[in-house]
């Protein structure tokens, strides 16, 4: 099954809006916002992130944000899938927070070094060293 890691930045109005959403829906989402990764709250500002979601609260998350720009409300989300190409990036800032210094989310793609190197230090086989 294809999985997916979110993060999303809004405010505790958003975040009262998309635990409604959860609980008017299947209790699946009810459980999604209960089981965040990350949970950072600084004054009005709220950091939630999510790892390994499946492609319903994917889409559960992304729907919400319309309601969140129909409310005016400061929102910014990325989805990084499993592909090296899928990557989403939403935002849209409310006109009352328009000189405020709300975060946007930054999204790198890296090399796992450390995962590559576990697999070679774990490989039972005697591997020849290539020479250039």
């Amino acid at each position: 099954m294809y999985r997916f890691d979110v993060r999303l930045i809004t405010s505790n109005k958003g975040i009262d809006i998309l635990k409604q959403q959860a609980e008017e829906s299947q209790d699946q989402f009810l459980n999604v916002m209960k089981n965040t990764s990350i949970n950072k709250t600084t004054d009005d500002i709220v950091y939630l992130g999510w790892n390994r979601l499946n492609n319903n609260c994917v889409n559960f998350l992304r729907d919400t944000l319309d309601i969140l720009e129909e409310n005016d409300i400061t929102h910014t989300m990325a989805i990084i899938g499993e592909n090296f190409d899928d990557i989403d990036t939403y935002y849209y800032v409310a006109t009352e927070d328009e000189n405020k210094n709300i975060p946007m989310l930054d999204v790198d793609r890296v090399f796992n070094e450390n995962e590559v190197e576990t697999f070679f230090n774990n490989y039972e086989k005697q591997i020849d060293t290539i020479e250039y």
